[in-house]
């Protein structure tokens, strides 16, 4: 759980130069953003041009603004990489469609290698985030969630900085919660965390085997472990070369995906409905797009992350949409003798996480419920911890038996409403990670190593990593990454679970995307030599690697001058140019004949 208060997308350019004003902003937009500017454009000419766009295969957009002191020149492509081939959107009655995701949207801001832009194009009014390198993370909004007193007329969006964003208003506020939660229940210390924490142990103990005794011994040797390994610093000697050979025997492989459902609640269809003038078809988009860039968010997160305990290494993890649903007031409020109970608004976090575990979520590998809740404390997710043990819960559990009542322990909660307040993307998405971090066996950062800040520790002013149980201000170094910690906890569970010991089962799937680091080239990739960590593959003096520490929108492309990678394929030399055309890159065999190296480099 996580008690943040904030933390914690046929061949055919469509541009489109538009005059773009803006509005400097004045005072803060609200108790997160302290800064922004004000944007309008032709929003009636950015729509058809997206809906030309939307008929073409491979349809590109333009959209060209200056803001806060600089020009961006968006080259936007349709992207719906983080929903499966067989993503459905489930209905009120249970049935299953496909749903148009054409509004979504990647890119790159042209000009500027490494730049990354995600977001969606909806009623012709672009939002999402753009990332700079070097520079910061640009997010734009529509204006239609702020104060409009505020915003001066004739201004449909808002853009600001991650800089200027302060994701801790209400730390002050929360504290004197928690003091009082405390003085509540007459045991020194507690709060709402931790009562979840002994509802949760309980329901895991409780769950019907044929050896119940032996489960719960398990379940409690886990939390042990965890906790001791919180204090541990697990990266002593994992770069020796044993380690690392190990390290090439525990890849995950193609097998990379955890494929997700991901839910909407009608408190927060209600609240989406509000913001777009009750237009269902725009509600809908909105939402998807809110799923699709909390996936992208965790997606280079995880992907990014080389989980190891010194004895085991997964790199590569990723996230895929494969069932969506957004539940609305109108079929599951409106009719007395059918009112499903998400519409009551009065449900604490750990009753409303067991509503949503109540259901059969056997099919995905893990299943998230979305709402626009205001829970006490500033608490703004709850998830199943997963172990390595036989002890249940996390990531490809499946529906059990627990003191006679069947759940689902695959599966966690995000609220996106903080005392009165909506949070901003760069929050919500924290929380997003922390609570998956939760379902992969990550407990909370302790100790001077794993939670640094405010301690005399070296690193101290990089902040806490995303484990931490508390909010962090979302700027630091550490805030968007895990701690040795939470790696070694993430890398016990993933080994047992992906060769299934202990009564795991291994439910990750083939990734139907590209994926920098495999040493695979796939789609849109120039090359691909895999990571270039300490303890990484990359040997190739011709690509850029993918690196676990500093993320890269470069990475996978060719180095400077170099005409080719051996990653490639063999008719690629190792000092980056051709091979000789006399060089047979494929022998001979019953079928194919053999081939020798061409100009310009194929297959």
């Amino acid at each position: 759980m996580i008690h943040y208060s904030v933390i914690c997308n046929y061949f055919m350019f469509c541009t489109l130069v538009l005059e773009l004003k803006v509005c400097l902003g004045g005072s803060n937009l609200d108790d997160y953003i302290l800064h922004y500017e004000e944007l309008s454009y032709d929003s009636g000419d950015l729509h058809q041009r997206h809906l030309r766009s939307k008929r073409s295969t491979d349809g590109i957009v333009h959209l060209d603004f200056d803001a806060f002191g600089r020009k961006f020149k968006l080259q936007l492509r349709k992207d719906t990489s983080v929903f499966t081939p067989q993503h459905m959107m489930e209905e009120a009655d249970g049935n299953l469609r496909y749903v148009d995701l054409s509004f979504l949207y990647t890119g790159e801001v042209m000009g500027i290698r490494g730049s990354k832009v995600d977001g969606a194009i909806i009623q012709g009014i672009f939002r999402g985030e753009i990332h700079i390198p070097g520079d910061t993370v640009y997010h734009i909004e529509v204006n239609n969630r702020f104060n409009k007193s505020q915003l001066s007329a004739g201004h449909h969006s808002v853009i600001y900085r991650d800089k200027d964003l302060n994701l801790d208003p209400y730390r002050i506020q929360r504290e004197r919660d928690r003091r009082e939660a405390s003085k509540a229940i007459s045991t020194s210390g507690y709060c709402g965390y931790d009562q979840a924490v002994q509802w949760m142990r309980s329901v895991v103990q409780s769950e019907v085997t044929q050896d119940t005794i032996r489960h719960r011994r398990s379940a409690m040797e886990w939390q042990e472990v965890s906790d001791e390994h919180e204090h541990q610093n697990v990266e002593d000697n994992i770069y020796s070369s044993r380690l690392h050979r190990q390290k090439r025997e525990n890849l995950i492989g193609q097998k990379n995906t955890c494929t997700l459902h991901l839910r909407s609640d009608p408190l927060l269809w209600n609240h989406v409905m509000d913001k777009n003038k009750q237009n269902k078809d725009i509600a809908q988009d909105e939402i998807l797009a809110f799923f699709a860039n909390h996936v992208k968010a965790i997606n280079a997160i995880y992907g990014s992350t080389n989980f190891t305990d010194g004895r085991v290494w997964y790199t590569g993890v990723q996230f895929a949409v494969q069932r969506t649903t957004v539940m609305t007031w109108e079929a599951k409020c409106t009719n007395p003798l059918t009112r499903s109970p998400y519409c009551d608004d009065n449900l604490d976090v750990s009753n409303f996480l067991n509503l949503h575990s109540l259901e059969n979520h056997d099919d995905f590998c893990l299943a998230y419920l979305f709402t626009y809740r205001d829970f006490t404390g500033g608490t703004l997710g709850l998830a199943w911890v997963g172990a390595p043990s036989q002890a249940s819960g996390g990531v490809c559990e499946k529906f059990k038996q627990y003191s006679g009542v069947w759940k689902s322990l695959n599966t966690g909660i995000v609220t996106t409403l903080n005392y009165g307040k909506e949070v901003p993307f760069s929050v919500s998405k924290l929380t997003f990670a922390h609570e998956v971090g939760h379902n992969f066996g990550s407990p909370h950062d302790s100790g001077t190593v794993c939670a640094p800040f405010g301690t005399g520790s070296s690193d101290a002013n990089d902040g806490n990593y995303i484990m931490f149980a508390s909010a962090t201000t979302g700027d630091r170094l550490h805030n968007d990454k895990f701690s040795s910690c939470s790696k070694g906890n993430i890398s016990q569970v993933l080994d047992a679970v992906v060769n299934q010991r202990n009564g795991k089962v291994f439910c990750f799937i083939k990734s139907s995307d590209a994926f920098c680091g495999n040493g695979l080239v796939e789609k849109d990739e120039q090359c691909d030599c895999g990571y270039v960590d300490d303890t990484g593959s990359c040997s190739d003096i011709c690509c850029i690697g993918r690196n676990v520490v500093l993320s890269s929108s470069a990475a996978c492309t060719r180095k400077v001058n170099a005409t080719c990678s051996p990653s490639e394929g063999s008719c690629c030399t190792k000092s980056c140019g051709y091979e000789n055309r006399t060089l047979t890159c494929r022998e001979a065999t019953e079928c194919l004949e053999a081939s020798n190296c061409k100009y310009p480099l194929t297959d």
